[in-house]
């Protein structure tokens, strides 16, 4: 039970795990009787330890140890596997099959013996078997889904996909003919990888004469397994199973709030007030100290700082320290080289550099780079952006200098290089220097490649901007648990690869001359066929081949593909394509058709798969797709969006608010951005109000929106070849509907007004459609003039409002958007990074079957394409094989068909793959869960968008001319027709408020008066020329009106008063933020003119009605009209 004798069997777990990881192919003979020798040592240690623990513990208490008996279980294997290997060799039967390989694969799991001191790796392991018994139920609901859809493809493609019928196409490896293989294909298209060939595949079976089936069957049978198999059931498998990783979280916060409802609101508001005062001190003594440090030392009688950072600068002047031992303080150099670089206009210059720097690091392409010295048309060219290089380079160097002697090198606080952005931008301008002094010696044209990461440094104004700083921040911030749940998935990643290693090494490789079969007689050259041109190294010979002057290639024994297991790093790289989903059938198929190490591949005939090994085989690579993708990898996931959601709640202040406070804060902005409704009012003149009734009315807008709906599905008619008349017919048909939206449009230009018509953007919108599908009939639009037709089925949207939850939806697209191009943006700041980087190291390696003309990294452009390519998971491995090409198909010397490396395109895309898909696409998939949540808990909340929708309805009644203004007089209709619990109406209805029988109309207006009296709603005193009608104008002489914004705050701050919603609980950096948001909205409504005509201060409207109660006129309850509109 010691640490030393724990930490002792630690040790010799690791040392078992290189043993086991050092296997590779071509090992020698000694090499294979070492590891031998070290499996048995392994093993006598771990059954000495188990021996010791029986002896001390005794059987019954290390039984009671879950990892003791687990531990015990494995060393039994062992002991088995030992026994067996032992007996083998006796008898002369080392290199038959004896079971062995299924018996050492029990040694891979004395890796897991580290949970017991990992403590990380146990907690991952504990939440992993408990989050899978608790999908136990979505697992065989999927099960139950496949076995189906298994007996199902039997039953419709068993035996129909006959070897004959793809003479000419390659024959497909997937089909039904089989239950094991059956189930392989329906896993294959769960995964989504290649479905969409076993589905044309089935379709062109079932085609065939001899089939008495149709296509259709095919196309309806993978619609139905994609949606309910893989939309709905897999995805509801992952689902829970990411719910589960982060299931103690919610638990922990689910506890607490139900502690701070139990104690009640007041309770609750006084424990938030007592966090918010904590918050505050927590939050503002940083800051004051930071503020206060200057003045302190002029107050000790020390002298005052010479010079002070100005506001919002990331440099901190340490005067009490000397700047390289030699630059006091005080010194008026250093002065002036501080006042320098933390001069607002200094940053924009560095900026402008930044940005040069990279527009010029795009340009300068590799064949400017072989401009600049083997000459050539483009020499002046080269020439020119050589010597701005060495300009910008110049000037960032003097940056740093002026920054070391301001701030001092390393020593102190507040030196250079105590700041980790200076670091990057350091070692930035020393490899810049280099790379321009050594830039024609090939053998630093990696470091050429990294002055692509000067492009790193705009990072330091994302500081600046708090969307983009979220996303950064949330980035690094993560990288620490992202690094920790790396290890622990390379930890499952290692031990699928040994298994790889030790069963598939070796066995998935060929002669590149077809007519040798085995590596004994690959020796020598051989002459190529016209087809087998391309493996020629470059293109003199590569041409001469095809002349036939030049035939002769050596014989290589290689991968009939470009992945193997022959090794643990190329096993890794392999289970790290399977993972991603690209390519893994192929790499299964090929797996399957190994025979042995060195052995000829099975070939594929009519009756392939054969024997037990491709059971075994799909096995494995089921095991992988399921553990590493759909376990470990979604675990990037959950940590990814736990630290977004930790990170915003630190950002913006709300980890420090409940659920309810959430919701209210939610409420507050969304009501901020509220205007009036545009009422169109109806034209003086009779014969156009009949109009203005026709285009106001819904009958009006469902036949424009059925017109448009029509006109979109008319053009869809449209194919090819068509016939003359067809053609004619749509385009005399698209005419008819040019005319009819015109005619819309002159409807409403009657009945609304030319002012009111082009007040609403639709209009406008509509308005130049119609003039542009007149003038593409004129001047030939083309399929410009199409596109902007069915633009107009955008107004469809205008109906989502009639369904609260597809409005949910909709607002979580609309809501997410900003945070979602913050991460747009240093997503975008990746690739270009990334693609100069790629321009830089891969450039001018020979083409092959995925690295082509389409694909490559010979210019900026290309490469950026290609890695947005690569970013979706098309093909990137292909990619990869391809710039890893070496002799004799390459040529090193040659700047078009060049050799590329093993070792660097592996890691620059595992690099990028990783960070864009596991990282900020999970960032993008964090912020629209964040933003549905909180849409979604903002629909049921105090205040939701219904309320405010009828309050809008019923403060547009009053405001005819939308100016956000009216008379105070309708303060208390206003409350009386808005939804409760904002307003009045309805209060009977709801079920939120108690009530023991029906209020009366004369007790609901009671309580108007006495909510107005609560109200701090303020009427503004306007002179007169402000009344929208003479009777508003009080005896006084003045009009007293209320704003918009004003009364919507006043009413929705009462609610919140009463449900729990104050402000005033909300931690005080929302709590400022929200107040300037709320009172920017109402100084927004005061326009220049009105400010000048207010008299005197505002008063409460309940102050106001007092004061002019002989004035007051009581409106009574509104017409049956004016009912209808508010409706």
């Amino acid at each position: 039970t010691s640490k030393s004798f724990d930490l002792l069997i630690t040790g010799f777990i690791l040392l078992n795990t290189v043993s086991l990881a050092v296997e590779h192919y071509d090992q020698s003979a000694a090499f294979v009787d070492a590891l031998t020798v070290c499996n048995y040592i392994f093993s006598t240690v771990f059954l000495f330890e188990m021996i010791l623990k029986l002896w001390g513990l005794g059987p019954r208490e290390y039984a009671s140890d879950k990892f003791n008996i687990f531990d015990g279980i494995i060393v039994t294997f062992s002991v088995i596997e030992i026994s067996v290997d032992i007996y083998a060799r006796s008898q002369g039967n080392e290199g038959q099959s004896t079971g062995l390989s299924a018996l050492r694969t029990f040694r891979l799991m004395r890796v897991f013996k580290l949970a017991r001191s990992w403590k990380d790796l146990q907690i991952l392991l504990t939440t992993i078997i408990e989050s899978v018994m608790q999908v136990a139920n979505a697992a065989l609901l999927l099960g139950v889904v496949m076995f189906i859809f298994t007996l199902l493809g039997m039953q419709l493609f068993g035996g129909k996909m006959k070897w004959y019928y793809y003479s000419t196409e390659p024959e497909p490896r997937a089909h039904f003919d089989t239950f094991w293989w059956s189930f392989v294909s329906v896993f294959q298209v769960l995964t989504g990888e290649n479905w969409n060939d076993i589905l044309y595949n089935t379709m062109w079976a079932l085609a065939q004469p001899e089939e008495s089936s149709h296509p259709a069957f095919a196309v309806l049978y993978f619609f139905i397994l994609n949606i309910v198999g893989n939309y709905m059931i897999m995805n509801l498998f992952l689902a829970i199973l990411l719910a589960n990783f982060e299931g103690d979280d919610g638990d922990d916060d689910d506890e607490d709030e139900e502690g701070e409802e139990e104690e009640g609101g007041e309770g609750e508001a006084e424990k938030m007030a007592s966090l918010d005062e904590d918050a505050a001190a927590a939050t503002e003594a940083p800051a004051a100290a930071e503020a206060s440090a200057a003045p302190a030392a002029g107050k000790d009688g020390g002298p005052p700082p010479p010079v002070v950072p100005r506001e919002g600068s990331t440099n901190e002047y340490n005067a009490s320290e000397n700047s390289c031992f030699l630059l006091s303080g005080t010194s008026p150099v250093r002065v002036t080289c501080f006042k320098i670089v933390d001069h607002p206009w200094f940053d924009q210059l560095v900026l402008f550099l930044i940005a040069l720097s990279s527009v010029l690091l795009a340009i300068d392409e590799p064949y400017v780079s072989r401009c600049k010295v083997d000459g050539g048309s483009c020499y002046t060219f080269g020439q020119v952006l050589l010597y701005l290089d060495w300009i910008i380079s110049i000037l960032f160097g003097l940056e740093m200098l002026l920054k070391i002697v301001a701030l001092g090198l390393a020593l102190h606080k507040g030196a250079y290089l105590r700041d980790g952005w200076n670091v990057l931008d350091s070692i930035i301008v020393i490899i810049s220097f280099l790379s321009l002094s050594l830039g024609g010696a090939k053998a630093v044209k990696a470091l050429r490649a990294l002055r692509a990461l000067r492009a790193l440094k705009p990072l330091r104004v994302v500081r600046r901007y708090p969307g983009l700083r979220l996303v950064v921040n949330a980035i690094f911030r993560a990288l620490p648990r992202v690094l920790n749940v790396s290890l622990v998935a390379m930890l499952f990643f290692v031990i699928f690869a040994i298994v790889g290693v030790q069963n598939f090494m070796g066995s998935m490789k060929h002669c590149n001359d077809e007519s040798i079969e085995d590596r004994a007689s690959c020796t020598g050259t051989f002459d190529l066929e016209l087809d087998q041109c391309s493996f020629m190294p470059n293109e003199a010979r590569e041409t001469a081949c095809v002349a036939g002057t030049d035939t002769e290639f050596p014989r290589v024994w290689e991968d009939v593909s470009p992945w193997n297991f022959d090794n643990l790093g190329r096993a890794l790289l392999v289970l790290y394509e399977v993972a991603s989903g690209e390519m893994w059938p192929d790499i299964m198929y090929d797996t399957i058709n190994a025979a042995g190490v060195d052995e000829p591949m099975v070939e594929v005939d009519a009756s392939w798969p054969q024997g037990t090994n491709y059971v075994t085989v799909s096995l494995y690579y089921i095991w992988v797709t399921v553990v590493l993708a759909f376990l470990m990898l979604n675990v990037f996931v959950g940590v990814v969006i736990d630290e977004y959601n930790q990170m915003k709640g630190e950002e913006d202040g709300s980890g420090l608010m409940s659920n309810k406070q959430k919701e209210w804060y939610q409420s507050m902005k969304m009501l901020s951005v509220m205007a009036p409704q545009v009422v169109m009012t109806k034209p003086i003149q009779k014969w156009r109000q009949g109009f203005f009734t026709l285009v106001e009315g819904r009958a009006f807008e469902l036949l424009i929106m059925g017109a448009i709906l029509l006109n979109t599905l008319c053009m869809s008619f449209r194919h090819y070849p068509e016939s003359e008349a067809f053609g004619d017919a749509v385009e005399k048909v698209n005419f008819a509907f040019a005319l009819f939206f015109a005619l819309e449009a002159l409807l409403k230009l009657i009945g609304l007004g030319h002012v009111q018509y082009f007040s609403v953007n639709w209009n406008r919108f509509d308005f130049v459609l119609v003039i542009l599908s007149f003038v593409g009939r004129v001047a030939n639009l083309g399929e410009l003039a199409s596109l902007f037709r069915i633009i107009r089925v955008a107004r469809i949207v205008r109906l989502v409002r009639s369904s609260k939850q597809v409005m949910v939806l909709f607002n979580t697209l609309i809501y997410a958007m900003p945070s979602i191009i913050n991460v747009g943006v240093v997503l975008l700041l990746l690739y270009f990074v990334m693609s100069i980087i790629g321009m830089n190291l891969f450039s001018g390696i020979k083409y092959g079957e995925l690295l082509n003309e389409d694909a490559n990294f010979d210019s900026f452009g290309k490469s950026f394409e290609t890695l947005f390519r690569c970013s979706t998971g098309e093909s990137f491995n292909g990619i990869m094989y391809d710039l890893m090409i070496q002799e004799p198909y390459c040529d090193p010397d040659d700047d078009f068909y060049g050799c590329g490396s093993e070792a660097i395109p592996p890691i620059f895309f595992t690099f990028f793959f990783t960070v864009q898909a596991y990282i900020f696409l999970n960032l993008i998939v964090a912020i629209i869960l964040d933003v549905f949540g909180d849409v979604n808990g903002l629909a049921n909340s105090l205040v939701t968008e219904s309320h405010l929708d009828s309050f809008k309805a019923v403060w547009s009644h009053f405001d005819t001319n939308s100016n956000k203004w009216i008379d105070a007089r309708h303060a208390k209709m206003i409350i009386l027709e808005t939804e409760y619990p904002l307003g009045l109406k309805g209060i009977n209805d709801s079920k939120g408020y108690v009530k023991l029988a029906p209020l009366s109309p004369e007790q609901i207006e009671e309580m108007a008066d006495a909510q107005m009296a609560e109200y701090d709603m303020k009427a503004y005193r306007h002179e007169a020329e402000f009344a929208d009608r003479p009777d508003a104008v009080r005896s006084d002489g003045y009009v007293y009106e209320i704003s918009f914004q004003d009364t919507l705050q006043a009413m929705a701050n009462r609610v919140g008063k009463k449900h729990g919603g104050r402000t005033e609980t909300l931690p005080p950096k929302i709590r400022s933020g929200l107040e300037q948001t709320l009172d920017r909205a109402k100084t927004k409504q005061i326009s220049k003119k009105r400010k000048q005509g207010m008299v005197g201060e505002p008063i409460s409207v309940a102050e106001l009605e007092k004061m002019f109660a002989k004035d007051r006129v009581e409106e009574g309850p509104p017409s049956a009209e004016t009912s209808q509109q508010l409706v």
